[in-house]
């Protein structure tokens, strides 16, 4: 089979992730991390505190930020919308946004600025100063579309937030592993990541790397291995939003991920994804009938490329792509349900292809021809 749908998840991790996560489970070394001071619990500990650092190091997050371990990405914005901002509030966020970040949203009931979309699939940041107003609390935005693949401009953005005394809050399930990430150069109060797709770890971990001076409100209470007589949970970092057990193998697993990611070295790894992704663009991009929702100026355009094709539903391409191609890609919605309305891809969907450095340019081959071929049929 040829795998192309990695924005969802690595469906290939490195042989020492998996090895990670066994060995926590099969060497009877490892108990529950902070539930005492005996050795297989302090063994526990060192090691999420290990990859707490490494997680710091790889966002260069300075001493002013804390990482929060949390299920996945999901979790993590809601644990930031949800205890960061109240029905009283307004918010600027985007027309990419994931179901992650607008469902959150939704739920409280507050105010909401959505930024457009500009001709070559990039969010229009002119309009920011036009959708502010008083009571405006914070920016939310995608660092990268889980549909178009466009990289948002985070120091525009930054530089925005800083000058107007705005929360800056960003997902960034699609680029961390992918784009490089300085939570310290652009002042950014909060990235929530998950850590199955470009960091190469299991599914189950993700997080929060945010800013310690952020007073968010618990999503969760619950046990905490510390001041268990006090009625509410501890207000320290990390404990204020780790109600509970972490998820020890996840973490090991997505320790081992970041360590082949740095082995391998993070801007080759990039190099590596946008080449594929440009050969599959170039390739396909000047088919009949065919719509390619990517960056014309590749260097702008990351891992991810969408088209649809002569109207025909995205689900029924995808299934001809499995069924005759053995290609596994992405259709539909992708539960970022705002962007199709700008597109005008709300009855189709669109196909997505996404690539990864464990993908081969044969492989990307093969799927060009793929595509040539399902122009021809279809």
């Amino acid at each position: 089979m040829y795998y192309f749908d990695h924005a969802a998840t690595t469906n290939k991790k490195p042989d020492s992730v998996a090895q990670a996560v066994y060995a926590m489970l099969a060497s009877a070394e490892y108990g529950n991390p902070n539930r005492g001071a005996n050795c297989y619990s302090l063994n526990s500990y060192k090691k999420i505190e290990e990859t707490r650092k490494k997680l710091k190091r790889l966002f260069v997050a300075d001493d002013d930020y804390e990482v929060i371990f949390q299920q996945n990405a999901t979790m993590a914005l809601n644990t930031i919308i949800k205890g960061l901002l109240t029905e009283k509030d307004h918010v600027i966020t985007t027309v990419t946004e994931h179901n992650s970040v607008l469902r959150p949203l939704y739920q409280l009931g507050l105010a909401i600025s959505f930024l457009p979309l500009t001709t070559s699939y990039e969010v229009d940041l002119t309009m920011l100063e036009k959708l502010k107003q008083i009571n405006t609390k914070a920016v939310i935005v995608s660092h990268v579309s889980n549909v178009t693949g466009s990289a948002l401009n985070l120091e525009k953005i930054s530089h925005f937030c800083r000058t107007n005394k705005l929360l800056l809050l960003v997902d960034v399930a699609q680029s961390a592993g992918v784009l490089p990430i300085n939570c310290t150069k652009y002042a950014l109060d909060a990235i929530c990541f998950t850590g199955h797709k470009s960091l190469f770890g299991p599914q189950g971990i993700g997080g929060i790397c945010l800013k310690k001076t952020l007073v968010v409100e618990p999503l969760f209470s619950g046990g905490s291995g510390i001041l268990s007589m006090a009625k509410y949970m501890p207000i320290d970092y990390p404990e204020h939003l780790e109600a509970g057990t972490l998820n020890t193998p996840g973490i090991m697993g997505l320790s081992a991920g970041i360590d082949y990611l740095c082995q391998q070295g993070e801007a080759a790894l990039e190099k590596e994804q946008r080449t594929l992704a440009n050969l599959f663009y170039n390739g396909i991009k000047d088919l009949a009938q065919l719509t390619c929702y990517a960056n014309p100026v590749l260097a702008k355009q990351n891992n991810i490329i969408s088209f649809t094709l002569k109207g025909i539903d995205s689900a029924t391409i995808a299934t001809y792509l499995e069924e005759q191609e053995n290609i596994i890609v992405r259709s539909g919605m992708h539960c970022a349900p705002l962007i199709h309305q700008e597109l005008g891809t709300k009855a189709t969907g669109v196909v997505r292809f996404s690539f990864s450095s464990m993908n081969t340019e044969l492989e990307v081959r093969h799927a060009i021809e793929a595509v040539k071929k399902l122009v021809k049929i279809m």
